[in-house]
């Protein structure tokens, strides 16, 4: 877990402590552990500077409730009380927090109208601001979403349009970070990395697997497949074994497995050969001749069109 995790580990700490770096996009399948891995970077950024502020955003009211939740259970518990003295948790303290809310809270040394913002993606964020940075997870419900281009387009402009002008004006860089897991190939997820490698020259880093970092070293994008590409077997069999993976697989159309599991934005269109898709024959089948022969008419009006015949 430490050698796929270790590289986002090491841009969360990026996020909180390097003034000029600008943003992280990590993509592990799900339950692969970056959803506690950002809380604990939140938190700890609090314990850091306590008057900053972040804007998380997700789909789903539930989820990201749920990760302002934990961020104030990990701030709440004992061993960050320890680290950090001057946040050590007392519930008799009534002015720990001078607004308390599950969806927006703050800290009672905050410089902005809330320490925490939990939003969905539908909802009107005017009037939040963030100054550490804004969070964007799991924007689609399922893959069906993620395959609609009109709401693809909408979260792509909403970002540059709407979640990028939530950050303070006075901050030297606006920062954000980007996780969930690939949907489709030209998901939410899929746009913003052409985005970023339209403006930066991305390299595979010298040290972490699974990360490319710009190279100006601003931004870092982490995609971590559940299966390695070159062995076939689990990148991490402490969370899913190879067995596991491949049982997945077998569960579920190819392309949604390429997409989810392996961070490899495939349409189902591209997955037409995979071979659940072929029809398979038991026995050499021969016509009276005893040859075998396949045609394939193609069309002749504009030449423009594509066929295949593996």
């Amino acid at each position: 877990r430490y050698e796929i995790l270790s590289g986002y580990c090491y841009y969360l700490n990026k996020m909180v402590f390097d003034p000029e770096f600008e943003g992280v996009i990590a993509n592990l399948p799900s339950g692969w552990g970056k959803t506690y891995l950002t809380a604990l970077a939140s938190a700890f950024s609090y314990g850091v500077d306590d008057r900053g502020t972040i804007l998380a955003l997700c789909s789903n009211e539930d989820v990201v409730n749920g990760g302002s939740r934990t961020v104030k259970e990990i701030m709440q518990s004992e061993r960050f009380g320890e680290v950090f003295p001057n946040l050590k948790w007392d519930k008799e303290n009534k002015s720990y927090y001078s607004k308390d809310t599950e969806s927006e809270w703050k800290l009672k040394n905050c410089k902005l109208a809330a320490s925490y913002y939990a939003r969905t993606t539908k909802s009107n964020v005017v009037g939040c601001r963030a100054s550490k940075w804004v969070h964007i997870d799991d924007l689609y419900a399922d893959y069906k979403e993620a395959l609609n281009e009109n709401d693809n387009q909408y979260y792509y402009n909403k970002f540059l349009t709407v979640w990028r002008k939530r950050f303070v004006q006075e901050a030297p860089v606006w920062k954000f970070l980007i996780t969930g897991t690939m949907w489709a190939p030209k998901d939410f997820i899929v746009k913003i990395i052409n985005w970023l490698e339209k403006r930066h020259k991305f390299i595979k880093h010298p040290k972490f697997n699974f990360v490319r970092v710009s190279q100006n070293g601003k931004f870092a994008i982490i995609q971590v497949p559940a299966l390695n590409v070159e062995t076939g077997e689990s990148n991490c069999k402490a969370l899913a074994s190879t067995q596991t993976l491949l049982n997945e697989k077998a569960s579920m159309d190819a392309y949604i497995f390429e997409c989810n599991f392996q961070q490899n934005p495939v349409s189902p269109e591209a997955m037409a050969f995979d071979w659940k898709n072929i029809k398979q024959y038991h026995e050499k089948l021969t016509n009276e001749y005893g040859s075998t022969y396949a045609v394939i008419d193609g069309t002749r009006k504009s030449g423009k069109d594509f066929f295949s015949m593996p």
